[in-house]
């Protein structure tokens, strides 16, 4: 493979789409079950 950079970039975005999935879900069931969550977590 020539180009081994583009695979491990590859790697890395679903690494971090799978994290900002994971992060969605916990967030969003944070909002249901806490609905007085501090807004100050970004």
């Amino acid at each position: 493979m020539k180009n081994p950079l583009k695979l491990v970039v590859g790697m890395i975005a679903g690494f971090i789409i799978l994290l900002a999935k994971a992060e969605v879900s916990s967030a969003s069931s944070i909002i249901f079950y806490q609905p007085k969550a501090p807004k100050d977590s970004e």
